[in-house]
């Protein structure tokens, strides 16, 4: 066994990418609630690290074998790129241990000026990146390209109804996203639809409103109810918290074949 100490400084946030054994991690300074650092090195080497000033808030991160992208808040303050910038782009920092660590931009001509909670990469290719936004809306963008525009997903009816993009996951065959939203729906979208817009490749999947009280949510509750997994073998089962009208906390599991919830688990009474 082996302790995980990068600093003194409290972790907010922290990743691995299996395919290289490598580890980035966001690191904060108690007397400093503006400071937000990227500390990125190689296992089993914790102590030799990369370190980035990333000068704003970061609200989530993901990396790949060459890059790290950074989910930010449309108006973060902070200095340099970010202060100076007139619309809000995705962040990066190349990943090269020959590198200076320089924070950078990229090119994108419509990303949604929302704040960005969540950000995913594909796994295979490490192409393609989704960016789940405050309103609700999911940015797709293609890293093929050095100048591109954005696919949106907007989900149908008011904000109200579908909250925040709070979990975002690439099922395995790297054509389908996943979305879940802070007030409990989820959507599986068909990555192969891009041009204009991604459109939804299954029905939505939702708790039913009707029935038993304890099969109904509580919006505001499950907000606070972030993550999912998905059965790893088959791809086929989501299971997903969320808190019912009874004010319950509860495990829900749903079919992502026919969106049909298949079953719940109420935790305690």
């Amino acid at each position: 066994t082996w302790q995980l100490q990068l600093s003194s400084k409290p972790v907010y946030a922290i990743r691995m990418h299996e395919k290289s054994q490598r580890v980035g991690a966001i690191v904060r300074n108690d007397h400093d609630p503006t400071s937000y650092k990227f500390h990125w090195y190689s296992l089993p080497y914790v102590a030799n690290y990369i370190e980035a000033d990333l000068g704003a808030p970061v609200h989530d991160f993901c990396f790949g074998t060459d890059l790290a992208v950074f989910a930010c808040p449309r108006f973060g303050g902070g200095s340099g790129l970010v202060r100076n910038a007139a619309l809000l782009t995705p962040l990066f920092l190349p990943l090269d241990h020959r590198s200076s660590a320089i924070l950078r931009s990229l090119n994108v001509q419509n990303f949604p000026q929302s704040d960005a909670l969540r950000v995913e990469m594909s796994c295979s290719k490490e192409k393609f990146l989704a960016f789940g936004h405050r309103n609700g809306q999911v940015s797709l963008l293609d890293l093929r390209q050095s100048q591109t525009c954005c696919a949106i997903i907007s989900p149908e009816g008011s904000p109200t109804e579908w909250g925040s993009a709070t979990d975002l996951s690439f099922l395995s065959n790297q054509t389908q996203l996943l979305v879940k939203r802070s007030f409990g729906p989820c959507q599986l979208h068909d990555l192969r639809k891009l041009s204009p817009c991604p459109s939804s490749l299954l029905q939505t999947l939702t708790l039913p409103n009707h029935e038993h009280c304890d099969l109904s949510f509580d919006k505001m509750l499950s907000s606070n109810c972030n993550g999912f997994c998905v059965d790893p073998l088959t791809e086929q089962i989501l299971i997903s918290p969320f808190v019912n009208t009874r004010r319950q906390p509860c495990i829900g599991v749903w079919s992502l074949q026919t969106g049909d919830m298949v079953g719940h688990k109420v935790l305690y009474e």
